[in-house]
């Protein structure tokens, strides 16, 4: 449909910007360092979920218009990672891993 003449394309830049500044790079990195250093803690499932999710993230964050629920996902996977050195219940691992990966198939699906 085309555009209003009339219309600004104030909108559109605003919407820009937000997508910018929801571009947390820092947040991967950070990701990455937390799964290198709590790897060993991670069960086989757990540790290809994550690796497989990094993977992921490098080719489609920065270009992604969903930043804000890949920062999410980054947020809760590194809560994930750092939790399975205390948590001592497979059901408790399970269902972090279970809240991991649906809110990643959400994102590539």
């Amino acid at each position: 449909m085309p555009r209003n003449p009339e219309e600004s394309y104030e909108d559109d830049d605003a919407a820009l910007a937000e997508m910018d500044s929801a571009y947390k790079p820092e947040k991967l990195e950070g990701l990455n360092m937390t799964f290198g250093t709590f790897r060993n803690d991670l069960t086989p499932e757990a540790e290809d979920l994550v690796g497989e999710i990094l993977e992921a993230a490098e080719d489609a964050y920065p270009g992604s218009t969903r930043k804000e629920k890949w920062n999410d996902l980054f947020e809760d996977m590194e809560e994930m990672i750092q939790d399975f050195q205390h948590l001592y219940s497979d059901e408790d691992k399970q269902a972090r891993l279970a809240k991991v990966r649906k809110q990643y198939e959400g994102l590539i699906n």
